[in-house]
This record gives C-alpha cells, sequence and structure tokens, in this order.
C-alpha cells in the first residue's frame, strides 16, 4: 500500500468495508481511484482497484440474469392461455381453482399460479397474475389468448378502474367478471371467446369416437393433422357432418361437431 495516499482514501476504505450492496461497493471503488493520486507507485493498486470493479460488475450481471430467468420461467403448457387479473382479494385464486380443479391456498398471491381447463378436448392454461406483480408479469398478459378481469362493486372502485384501463391497453380479449357462482358458464364464455370449434376423431370402420379436439375456428383438415401431429399423408378424408358423409382434401374448412376419419 503506497504511504502517500490522502486522508480521504483512508475514510473512503472504511466506508467500503461497511458497503452492502453491489452498487454501494462500485460506486466507493471509483472515488478510491478518483481520489488516489496518479504516478508510478500507485499505478499497481489502481490496477487492483480496477479489477474489484470489473468482477462486482460481472455479479451484478450474474445475479441480473437469473432475476430475469426467474420471471421468465413461466412456460406455456396449454394450447391457449387464459389470464385471470384482478385487485387484492377478487377472487383470482378461487376462480383458479374452480375452473382447474387446482388447490391453490387463497393467502395473498406473490407469483404466477396456474392450472388446466379441459374442456371440450381444449387443453386451455388459465394463470392468475399477481395484482402487485403486473408489471414484472405483463408478458404474460401479452402472450395471453384471452383475459378475465374480475370487477366487485364492494371494492375500490378507483384502484379497479386504474387496473382495466391498464388491460384494455394491451388490445386483448377481455371478459368481465363479477360473479363467479355458474362456472359453467364461464367456462362456455372463454370457449367462444377463444373462438373455438370442438371436432371428433374416429377411426375408420368404427363406430366409437377416438378423441376431441378443441380447434379454431375457421381451421382447415390441415391445421388439424398439425394439431394431432399426424404426419402420414392421407389416402383420403371423411367428414360425418349432420346426416351427411363429405370426402375432403386437407384444406377443407372445418365446422363445429364435425366427426373426422383419416384413412391411412
Amino acid at each position: 500500500m503506497p504511504t502517500n495516499l490522502p486522508k480521504e482514501y483512508y475514510v473512503k476504505e472504511a466506508e467500503l468495508k461497511n458497503a452492502k450492496t453491489i452498487e454501494e461497493k462500485i460506486k466507493i471503488l471509483e472515488e478510491l481511484i478518483s481520489i488516489t493520486p496518479k504516478h508510478k507507485g500507485t499505478e499497481n493498486l489502481i490496477a487492483n482497484l480496477r479489477k474489484r470493479i470489473a468482477k462486482l460488475r460481472e455479479e451484478k450481471e450474474r445475479k441480473k440474469s437469473k432475476k430475469a430467468y426467474r420471471v421468465k420461467e413461466f412456460e406455456k403448457v396449454g394450447d391457449f392461455i387464459v389470464s385471470i387479473v384482478g385487485i387484492e382479494k377478487s377472487g383470482k385464486t378461487t376462480l383458479l381453482n374452480k375452473l382447474t380443479n387446482s388447490n391453490y391456498t387463497t393467502t395473498r398471491t406473490i407469483s404466477p399460479q396456474y392450472g388446466i381447463l379441459n374442456y371440450k378436448g381444449a387443453k386451455i392454461q388459465v394463470t392468475e397474475v399477481p395484482y402487485y406483480c403486473l408489471e414484472k408479469y405483463s408478458y404474460i398478459l401479452k402472450s395471453s389468448d384471452l383475459i378475465i378481469f374480475l370487477f366487485s362493486k364492494t371494492q375500490d372502485i378507483e384502484k379497479q378502474n386504474e387496473l382495466k384501463n391498464l388491460v384494455n391497453n394491451l388490445n386483448k380479449k377481455i371478459i368481465q367478471i363479477d360473479d363467479f357462482s355458474n362456472i359453467e358458464k364461464i367456462k362456455e364464455d372463454i370457449w367462444n371467446e377463444l373462438d373455438l370449434i370442438e371436432v371428433f376423431v374416429k377411426k375408420p370402420l368404427k363406430k366409437e369416437i377416438e378423441f376431441n379436439i378443441g380447434i379454431k375456428k375457421d381451421s382447415c383438415i390441415k391445421d388439424l393433422m398439425e394439431k394431432i401431429n399426424l404426419k402420414t399423408e392421407p389416402r383420403f378424408i371423411k367428414i360425418f357432418r349432420n346426416d351427411k358423409i363429405l370426402i375432403v382434401g386437407k384444406n377443407y374448412k372445418l365446422m363445429d361437431k364435425d366427426i373426422v376419419e383419416f384413412h391411412l
């Protein structure tokens, strides 16, 4: 350690030992460099201070990256994403549990939680986005196909209107709910707002349906094949629609309640 350092240097050095955050440490180290006389005898000291700053900045970036990963750890696991928003104690967790048969506790939610609503063959990911973390998890709302906004006349109207304006600015489809006693109606409303149709698939010469699937309106046979990951080219395709049997191609448009047979 050079002996000709100013007294201010040692004062700052003491502050450095008591610094708690990375930002504070970097600031003090930069001040130490600033007040250190620049000559040959202090070259190693200044170089060492700069190395310490570089290491602290690397540590800061690592922590920032880990934090970003935690924020982005939510992933899409359903065919469609429906987000539930509302102010505190608006019943978001209760609705999530009812829609998806989940068992989340109804205490204050601090991170997104989700369940799967299996409805008419569609796998709908219903996600509760915490009110106090809306900005942090705004990317979930932006990637949602539909947003359910919970509104209550008995709660803070001004706060609810502020939240509603924020949600409206996302230009997403929105359902406003003030009563979720009729859960089946809410499921049907979700289905309709997502613009889905139900299509059935059966094997040739079999009477029973193999499975049903929820798919977007205006989808064609080709979309259905991609949805069910059918890679084998069918020789021909049959659709049972009402009392009619149709032989169709891959670009044929599907309708609600169609029964499709792939002849491979």
